[in-house]
């Protein structure tokens, strides 16, 4: 089984990315891909384009998954999609 983490929101409510928030020694999106990754063979990122460069320094670039742009649809399915 594949896990897939979504980190492509816009924060517009947080004003900063969720992911990024250190809690103790990792980000949260760290922390949260350790708990996939223990019922999950895989786990992916997806994220925008704007925080590719963030999370590349955290995650493998072949994890990393971001949204295609082309498609017409908002939200957590644009993540998935």
């Amino acid at each position: 089984m594949t896990g897939l983490l979504l980190c492509g929101g816009n924060s517009l409510r947080m004003g900063n990315d969720k992911g990024m928030l250190s809690l103790q020694s990792a980000t949260w999106a760290e922390q949260i891909s350790a708990i996939i990754t223990t019922v999950c063979h895989n786990c992916f990122v997806s994220v925008n384009e704007e925080q590719l460069l963030s999370y590349q320094k955290i995650f493998s670039a072949q994890n990393i998954i971001t949204d295609n742009n082309s498609l017409q649809v908002k939200g957590p399915l644009k993540g998935i999609l």
